[in-house]
């Protein structure tokens, strides 16, 4: 845990994880006493929801392969995560404290995706061979956006700012990894 003025400090010695474990992404809860971590190994990927500083580390996903890249809702309620629970890689939602089943976001293949932060658009990223970054509000009024699309390169890592009114991307699109900044929605 790195502070704003720089300053590292453990988040809590007596957490261990397996040495043969690998972890993909970690995020923190909007209020800032919660992480989830995507942990596990061969065997599967899962996500568990830290409670800090030194509260307990609770299992939310039991069932797919991979669970990975989560985020939080704004108001730290529920986790957004991507799973092939399904067969394919999906963008799926669950109550922080895993007492509701996972719910499907969309029926669309993705790699990341988040809502914003007013909950109007689901953003995500496409799988293997679409690796684009889409928006579709969630009224379901309406198809996908492209917001990020390059014919030479991939986009990934979409990020909006606290307002909602600029997304940031990674793009390799000029044959180096670059980040590129526009306005949201597109």
């Amino acid at each position: 845990w790195v502070d704003r003025q720089g300053v590292d400090e453990t988040i809590d010695p007596t957490w261990e994880f397996p040495s043969a474990s690998l972890y993909s992404t970690i995020a923190l809860s909007p209020d800032g006493t919660r992480l989830v971590v995507s942990q596990g190994g061969i065997s599967g990927q899962h996500l568990f929801v830290k409670q800090l500083p030194r509260g307990p580390n609770m299992q939310l996903t039991f069932t797919g392969n991979v669970n990975s890249r989560a985020t939080w809702s704004r108001d730290g309620r529920q986790v957004l995560f991507v799973s092939d629970r399904s067969g394919v890689n999906q963008v799926w939602r669950q109550v922080a404290d895993g007492s509701t089943p996972a719910e499907l976001v969309g029926d669309e293949r993705a790699n990341e995706g988040f809502l914003t932060p007013d909950g109007a658009w689901f953003v995500y990223r496409g799988v293997a061979g679409d690796r684009h970054i889409y928006a579709r509000r969630t009224d379901g009024d309406s198809d996908p956006v492209v917001v990020a699309q390059s014919a030479l390169g991939e986009e990934l890592a979409p990020t909006l700012s606290p307002d909602g009114a600029w997304i940031a991307y990674e793009s390799n699109e000029t044959g180096r990894d670059e980040i590129y900044i526009r306005p949201f929605p597109t």
